[in-house]
């Protein structure tokens, strides 16, 4: 059983770059199904790493880029934009290891009692075919609002009991 105060998360810092590409690369075992090399699929990994790493800093400049930290050790990533109206999750993902212990579930429990403190609702994009995550954030209480044809928008809302 993991402490209370075991998880919790630190803003990312510029010397966590390597740690980041490996959380992204922990996500991406589809790659592993590609016709390439493992020379062209390190490539294609850092091109992708490096291109959404530009999109989230251009889309959300005031996000929070936080580590996720399971007491001294980083597991995950955690990026959540707060224009106001909404609570935004942009990213949040845990090395594979890491998976699957509760602790995801624990920040987004904080999330949801910063949204129902604000009573505002919580938003979050998933990949269509991203079953897992779609089941986990369904277990949630997020429920899907919109078909982005490649990404369902889902929300969480203060009050559902969730």
């Amino acid at each position: 059983m993991m402490k209370p105060d075991a998880i919790h998360c630190r803003p990312a810092r510029v010397e966590d770059q390597g740690f980041l590409y490996k959380v992204y690369a922990g996500t991406r075992s589809d790659i592993e199904n590609f016709n390439l090399g493992s020379n062209e699929k390190s490539e294609l990994l850092k091109m992708q790493f490096a291109a959404q790493s530009h999109h989230y800093r251009v889309s959300f400049p005031n996000a929070s880029s936080l580590i996720i930290m399971l007491e001294n050790t980083p597991v995950g990533r955690f990026y959540v934009s707060r224009p106001g109206d909404e609570v935004f999750i942009i990213d949040i993902a845990l090395l594979p290891e890491y998976r699957s212990q509760g602790i995801g579930s624990r920040l987004m429990r904080e999330i949801f009692e910063e949204a129902s403190n604000a009573n505002v609702p919580v938003h979050l994009n998933v990949a269509i075919d991203n079953t897992a995550a779609l089941s986990w954030y369904e277990s949630l209480g997020f429920n899907m609002v919109e078909n982005l044809q490649t990404h369902f928008r889902m929300r969480w809302q203060p009050g559902t009991g969730s």
